[in-house]
């Protein structure tokens, strides 16, 4: 029997733009849009007016408004700023649930930030720091639609000369391709979703054809009372062209009970105006020293494709395809046993800019698992709906 799960769900990315789709564009790296080289976060002064001037639509904007004018706009509050030291921003989204199940429905605000960075030295120094709202972790007493404060951002950066750079603070791990779409194995699969942000040192430095950094991570100390991970990871991509980028990454970390090993290889490819095809594929290996005294070791194999079709100015149609394979493997001495499953999705949808400040996207998709429950059969098919609509200043 095939069951239908309508799910509303936010994708959780720190900025508008901060998509690796956009080399459809010929922006291959996101040094050029963003104050964090290897993208999210906050967009600097170029990335908002390329936003507003060359990714998002003009639905609702006069023809007589030229692109110079929409580019002044794209500031804090619709201004171009009037000093070179101070940029703030403000991000929303919301979520609404209808009725099911006999639960009544919800309005949730799914985040609710303000981000601020400081500029010193001619921009050779900077601070971003953000803070704001977003959903309660669900446990017993914690109503529905609790908020709570909450930073995945805030870092001191500073740049050695112009090819190199380097952050100390709480940012994105550095691994694989910075998309939006955590519910993926890529993302959520390897623990590398929305909130898996990390204390750490990040080095990054590029040339004309290579792009890469190292990053030395703690976990999020001051969130997480145990489980984070102390270890390093790198990141190298090579340009092949304006639209053409290789590229891999490796990952390795460990605290007192677990050490995880992962790498993975990807690549974005832009064509026409604006579409692209993004693609990775990697492993994880986790082992996992369990209370009883035994081991069990977590293999998994992912894939991300995503094709990203532009049909006008600030539309494209998505096409979405995520494969995970994941081996449990567990031993007590000499005795083993290996228990996998698989799943497998396919979403089609759109992303929609209908002018600057405001995105809209809209997927559905089939989810399939196999194997899972210990081996006991196949679970069945889900179908899902995954809406999202992000309001920026």
């Amino acid at each position: 029997m095939l069951k239908l799960i309508i799910t509303l769900i936010l994708f959780i990315s720190s900025s508008a733009y901060s998509y690796a789709n956009f080399i459809g564009y010929g922006y291959g790296s996101c040094l050029t849009c963003h104050y964090n080289a290897f993208g999210n976060g906050p967009l600097n002064d170029y990335g908002r007016a390329l936003g507003a001037t060359m990714v998002a639509g003009r639905l609702f904007t006069s023809n007589s408004t030229d692109e110079e004018k929409l580019a002044s706009r794209s500031g804090f509050f619709f201004n171009t700023p009037k000093q070179t030291w101070l940029r703030p921003s403000i991000d929303y989204r919301g979520l609404y649930l209808p009725s099911s199940g006999g639960s009544e429905a919800r309005y949730l605000h799914m985040q609710t930030d303000l981000n601020v960075v400081l500029k010193f030295s001619e921009d050779k120094l900077w601070m971003s720091g953000t803070i704001g709202l977003a959903p309660a972790a669900s446990s017993p007493g914690v109503p529905p639609g609790e908020q709570t404060l909450y930073s995945r951002e805030h870092y001191l950066a500073y740049a050695l000369g112009d090819r190199h750079r380097i952050y100390l603070g709480k940012t994105d791990p550095l691994y694989g391709l910075r998309i939006p779409d955590h519910t993926v194995t890529a993302k959520r699969g390897i623990g590398l979703a929305e909130n898996d942000q990390t204390y750490g040192l990040t080095y990054h430095w590029y040339s004309n054809k290579i792009e890469g950094g190292i990053q030395i991570f703690a976990g999020d100390v001051l969130v997480n009372e145990a489980g984070n991970f102390l270890g390093a990871s790198t990141k190298h991509e090579f340009s092949l062209s304006e639209k053409a980028r290789i590229g891999a990454s490796v990952y390795y970390g460990t605290h007192d009970t677990s050490t995880k090993l992962m790498a993975a290889l990807h690549s974005k490819l832009g064509f026409r105006k604006g579409s692209s095809l993004l693609a990775e594929f990697g492993m994880m290996i986790k082992t996992d020293s369990l209370t009883s005294g035994a081991t069990q070791d977590t293999q998994l194999m992912y894939g991300f494709v995503q094709n990203s079709i532009n049909l006008f100015r600030g539309f494209n149609l998505l096409q979405t395809f995520d494969y995970g394979n994941t081996t449990f493997t567990s031993s007590t001495g000499a005795a083993a046993s290996s228990l996998p499953f698989s799943n497998w999705q396919v979403l089609l949808g759109f992303q929609f800019f209908p002018i600057q400040r405001m995105e809209w996207r809209a997927e559905i998709g089939l989810l399939r698992r196999y194997g899972e429950d210990q081996g006991k059969g196949n679970k069945e098919d889900s179908k899902q709906i995954l809406l999202q609509t992000h309001i920026w200043l």
